[in-house]
């Protein structure tokens, strides 16, 4: 389900983000953050030397295959790199087809002594535009007893989203939240932050991205 939850979210924010970009480079209307262009696209060669290194470090089996969009059906080919001996998936990367070296999205994943994705990272462009990626991603992860809960950051050190789902005290949980959604719950005397299975959802994972600001 946590795959199926990230991947909504990762569309949600692309389709949002596509549509804000290209009205921006239409229009000429927004200006160049040139610090965030530096940190996003730092970020992106950290996680890609993050990804190299790790491939060095196992035996890696490799898939892939051919992706794209609606007007661009063979834009990138996708290939997944897993560790043999655990089968686990170590990164993800999407190549463009026409420049072969280029990324397009990387995904890179960590995990807990218990097989647990403990933290993911991932950063995408969009088709045409390179300056910076469009979005960043770094996820941390929490688990509590039947509980799986993870907060997401951008490289900026935005807190974004958050999720948790699973079973406490034999009731269901499935909390969303994206950051404009949890500024609101603040405010409310009811708010679902003030409830047990929040809290039981979310101890231990950290408030801010810290450290994990840079790939490691």
């Amino acid at each position: 389900m946590y795959v199926w939850k990230r991947c909504l979210v990762f569309i949600t924010l692309l389709i949002v983000t596509v549509g804000s970009v290209w009205a921006a480079e239409n229009s000429r209307a927004m200006k160049e953050d040139k610090q965030h262009v530096h940190a996003w696209n730092k970020f992106v060669k950290d996680l890609f030397r993050i990804h190299v290194k790790r491939l060095s470090m196992h035996t890696i089996k490799e898939t892939s295959k051919i992706g794209g969009y609606m007007h661009n059906p063979d834009f990138y080919k996708e290939v997944e790199y897993r560790d043999v001996k655990t089968g686990r998936l170590l990164s993800r990367v999407q190549w463009e087809r026409e420049n072969p070296d280029i990324i397009h999205v990387i995904e890179v994943y960590f995990y807990d002594k218990n097989g647990r994705v403990s933290r993911d990272y991932s950063a995408s462009f969009l088709p045409g535009f390179r300056n910076a990626p469009n979005q960043t991603l770094i996820n941390l992860h929490g688990y509590n007893k039947e509980l799986h809960a993870f907060r997401s950051f951008d490289a900026s050190g935005n807190m974004i989203y958050e999720g948790c789902e699973g079973t406490f005290k034999n009731k269901r949980v499935d909390i969303s939240l994206d950051d404009t959604e949890k500024a609101m719950e603040e405010s409310n005397p009811d708010s679902i932050l003030k409830k047990p299975e929040y809290k039981a959802c979310f101890n231990g994972i950290a408030e801010q991205a810290g450290l994990f600001l840079h790939p490691r």
